[in-house]
């Protein structure tokens, strides 16, 4: 069980980096707001991590752990020798390491819930809250003047934002109220229509760090709004006109060199969960 978990979240990663377009992200037909990046930087990366998110699979299905808290600081040792696997695949090139947090975070909380055999959706957002308990006062709200801080830190001083920290905290909502249902909503689309439109569901509804960080500024989530909210309007992206929308928005994100990575790790998590919920 723990190496099919391990194969579904690399699977996840293979598949977010296939769906195209995704407005400033690495898609198989541009990566403009990613030069030191490609598909086959992710391809490479994604393969890396499998042995990672097998072994954070394994610890939750094996643990005898009450305080899910301890769990996920063992996983989290893992995920500093994950980074270093993907370092060496990628020669040094960052692509998965929101990725790493996040998919190892889920195969660890599923590991957990299907060695107690109570495997449902809430069970499982329940259990990442209960993993990650202390996490928003360890890494931000413990830190009141960081010199070296991460971007998430800086927008948690900054604007009050708590971002991913923030988001994994609470059990990824924007995943299961947003996320998985469009993903479910949209089964009738191809395999690929049915990423990007829930890759826009995500988007719509999260506090992107990483895209606050490429435009310097909050005013950037109104402008990425608008423009998912016309690709609605228009129909979405099954329609011509909706489809032309999500081509421009792609465009200007590549001229400017913007990048919802935020979103794609969550894409990636709805993927992941999604293939697990499909077992």
């Amino acid at each position: 069980m723990a190496q099919q978990l391990g194969k579904l979240a690399t699977q996840a990663l293979l598949e977010e980096v296939a769906i195209w377009p995704k407005p400033g992200l690495v898609d198989p037909l541009e990566h403009l707001s990613h030069p030191d990046m490609d598909q086959f930087t992710f391809i490479k990366s994604a393969l890396s991590l499998q042995d990672y998110f097998t072994k954070c699979a394994f610890v939750g299905l094996t643990t005898h752990e009450d305080n899910y808290q301890l769990v996920f600081d063992e996983i989290r040792q893992f995920g500093l020798v994950a980074e270093q696997e993907m370092n060496l695949a990628t020669a040094g090139v960052n692509t998965h390491k929101g990725a790493i947090f996040t998919l190892g975070i889920i195969a660890t909380a599923a590991g957990i819930i299907i060695n107690h055999d109570q495997w449902s959706l809430d069970q499982l957002k329940l259990t990442i809250q209960q993993m990650l308990a202390k996490l928003m006062h360890d890494d931000l709200q413990s830190q009141k003047e960081p010199t070296e801080a991460t971007a998430g830190q800086q927008q948690y001083h900054q604007y009050g934002l708590g971002g991913v920290r923030e988001e994994a905290a609470l059990g990824y909502p924007t995943v299961f109220n947003y996320g998985l249902p469009a993903y479910q909503a949209a089964a009738d689309q191809s395999s690929n229509d049915r990423g990007v439109t829930t890759l826009l569901a995500i988007a719509r509804h999260t506090m992107d760090s990483n895209l606050i960080k490429r435009a310097g500024s909050l005013d950037i989530l109104q402008e990425r709004d608008h423009w998912i909210d016309e690709i609605d309007a228009a129909g979405g992206i099954t329609t011509d006109l909706g489809r032309q929308k999500l081509n421009e928005m792609a465009v200007e994100f590549a001229r400017r060199r913007l990048s919802m990575g935020g979103s794609a790790d969550l894409l990636s998590a709805t993927l992941f969960i999604a293939m697990i919920d499909n077992l």
